[in-house]
């Protein structure tokens, strides 16, 4: 799961350090709350974003409907919170937006030995950037030719009924 705040940068342009850094710490108490009530992982936070993932170090089969009700209840938390962040600020927070897949995946501390913390994160985006400088700019235009197929399953069932009048 990947969960970033909207309008995050218009709200860093616009606000001091202090209240930037006091609105992150106020929703991420509350979305990581939120991710162990329903048993996920925390893995890191990266500027207004928050990367987490279920089913480790335990697998479970629930984990893809957890993921989803967790996001649920973010959304849910966080739409309550905004009147309260966004209170007194020159910019607001627009929202939070909620990324999720599900699949098999390698988690864990991944990486060179002598290269942690800011500098393993600065190396990865100097590299991003090297990377993107070298490629055309139509090279990632067609990408839906070279998504891998999927499925998908119901994570539960809805009843659809008439509405009378």
């Amino acid at each position: 799961m990947f969960a970033d705040l909207r309008g995050f940068t218009t709200f860093t342009e616009h606000n001091s350090p202090t209240a930037v850094v006091e609105t992150l710490n106020k929703v991420y108490n509350e979305l990581v709350e939120v991710l162990f009530e329903y048993k996920g992982t925390y893995d890191k936070f990266v500027g207004d974003g928050l990367i987490t993932f279920f089913g480790a170090p335990i697998n479970q089969e629930d984990d893809a409907l957890r993921a989803m009700e967790a996001a649920l209840e973010m959304q849910r938390r966080f739409a309550k919170l905004q009147p309260i962040i966004n209170k007194g600020l020159t910019a607001p927070l627009r929202g939070l937006g909620i990324g999720l897949h599900s699949g098999e995946a390698v988690v864990g501390n991944i990486g060179s030995e002598t290269c942690d913390g800011l500098h393993r994160d600065r190396g990865y985006r100097e590299h991003r950037s090297a990377l993107a400088r070298r490629s055309p700019p139509w090279a990632d235009f067609d990408k839906r030719n070279h998504l891998p197929t999927c499925t998908s399953r119901p994570c539960s069932s809805v009843e659809y009924t008439d509405i009378a009048g």
